[in-house]
């Protein structure tokens, strides 16, 4: 009843109309906030200026979201990864991984589940990411080979070292990859190798550096020299399918 009392005190010209200067201050901000309430609403003011937050909360009336269609890129089943670093149909390849002892392992090949090489390419100080999907072979290079002698201090708390007589071999690696389309990228990899065969499954690495044992010559330290897949004409394919406009990631890293 607030609101009419307030708007009865107001004078009316001689049409019955209200004269709104005959309002004070106050008198019209509280006239404002009534018909604003009852333009937003719906409801007779006098209702919602007598109940509280939760109360007007509470008798809203409800309503429901506006069905909209889904883009293709939120539709169930799309997923960046196919497309940044190839299709997960092609978690593995076939083919096989040379040692440096000569021994053969062919089978199923792979690496961490939708995450590429990523090469570091000293000469041009960047990164260079490349998807197995895209590879067609990778072969090892020896930057640097010696064997590190092995000291030991000649009692406890003495700052003499003496030398023990054993050598441990040490390398530093480098990786060429060649991709399906002929480039070859050289540089410095940290990345799981993964290969099933038919009876056992075997975790390589590639890595910047290695040691080997204490004692142990350098021509019998194991390592991955070769990597050859096999490529067929679903892979090519695959390839061609994969975009080169990606968010975040330039293109150059995946051709």
């Amino acid at each position: 009843m607030r609101f009419k009392q307030y708007l009865n005190r107001g004078r009316t010209d001689g049409t019955g109309g209200l004269v709104w200067n005959s309002f004070g201050a106050s008198q019209k901000i509280f006239a404002w906030a009534g018909l604003v309430a009852l333009v937003a609403v719906g409801t007779p003011g006098p209702r919602l200026l007598g109940q509280s937050l939760s109360q007007l909360l509470n008798n809203a009336p409800t309503t429901q979201a506006p069905q909209s269609k889904l883009v293709p890129e939120t539709q169930p089943g799309f997923d960046p990864l196919k497309v940044m670093y190839g299709r997960k149909d092609f978690k593995h390849r076939s083919g096989k991984v040379i040692l440096s002892n000569g021994r053969v392992l062919r089978g199923r090949i792979s690496t961490t589940v939708d995450t590429p090489f990523r090469i570091w390419i000293s000469s041009i100080k960047r990164y260079r990411d490349i998807a197995l999907l895209r590879v067609r072979r990778m072969d090892v290079k020896i930057l640097a080979q010696r064997e590190i002698r092995q000291w030991r201090y000649q009692q406890n708390g003495s700052d003499i070292k003496l030398y023990s007589g054993k050598t441990q071999p040490w390398f530093r690696f480098a990786y060429t990859f060649t991709l399906l389309h002929g480039e070859k990228i050289t540089g410095t990899v940290v990345a799981p190798v993964f290969v099933q065969t038919s009876h056992h499954h075997y975790n390589l690495l590639l890595s910047k550096h290695l040691e080997g044992k204490i004692g142990e010559p350098v021509a019998e330290v194991v390592y991955v020299k070769h990597i050859i897949l096999k490529v067929t004409p679903a892979i090519l394919a695959a390839r061609k399918k994969m975009t080169h406009q990606l968010p975040l990631v330039a293109w150059r890293t995946l051709r």
